[in-house]
């Protein structure tokens, strides 16, 4: 069988306890029936990346509610296992790269190896994401840290702060009847404004576990498979 690379990345392939790193456009040969196990992977494992990495604009925008770049994109990098009853059949396959976006809310993608076989994508025995602990404590640490800053700036920051100018109008425009009085309702509105603002952050709570949750089922196997290989 000859396993060539066609994809542009470096990919890792073991041949039950042996591996062999190859190169784009790199092949090997291998016999049929010296092997049991057959896997491919990226070198790296899963990893993180910031999500205004290539927007300048949004790195500006960024020091306003993100100043701790805590919003992220999370690769999670699949290797896929073959047993040797999957793939024996084949006299040459070929190693291809893909990037399927699969999670808006929490910005996850799979970055994951495909095998064709005669042109065919030959389903492997079972994916998995390589660094999948350390991908989920990143998530899950990032994510808390995300989510009380994102508290801070929407009760306390940008509420009392950015919003200063609009409560001087007001009061500036009120105090021409009220008087000293207009200090009351500027201070109403802004107790009211950020009574409001505790009570959605509560409510958000339920959204963090959600994505919480969302990430975890991203790890699986079952949607590794559904979402890379049987739509294939």
């Amino acid at each position: 069988m000859k396993i060539t690379n066609k994809s542009n990345e470096k990919i890792v392939c073991n041949i039950d306890d042996k591996y062999a790193c190859l190169e784009s456009g790199q092949f090997i040969e291998i016999t049929n029936d010296k092997f049991k196990i057959l896997s491919f992977k990226k070198t790296m494992g899963s990893y993180s990346v910031l999500a205004t990495k290539d927007s300048k604009i949004l790195k500006i925008l960024s020091l306003f509610d993100d100043p701790f770049k805590l919003m992220k994109e999370y690769h999670l990098v699949i290797g896929c296992t073959f047993e040797k009853n999957y793939i024996c059949s084949f006299q040459e396959i070929e190693i291809f790269t893909q990037c399927l976006y699969v999670d808006w809310d929490i910005q996850t993608y799979y970055d994951y190896v495909l095998i064709k076989g005669n042109g065919q994508t030959v389903k492997p025995s079972f994916a998995n994401v390589s660094g999948e602990k350390e991908i989920a404590d990143d998530f899950s640490r990032n994510n808390k840290k995300l989510n009380r800053w994102l508290a801070v700036w929407n009760v306390l920051i940008e509420p009392i702060v950015l919003e200063i100018v609009g409560y001087i109008a007001v009061y500036w425009l009120f105090s021409v009847w009220l008087g000293a009085k207009a200090l009351y309702l500027v201070l109403a509105l802004l107790m009211a404004n950020v009574l409001i603002e505790v009570l959605i952050v509560f409510m958000k709570r339920k959204k963090h576990i959600k994505q919480e949750l969302q990430f975890k089922s991203l790890l699986s196997k079952q949607s590794i498979m559904e979402k890379c290989y049987i739509k294939s």
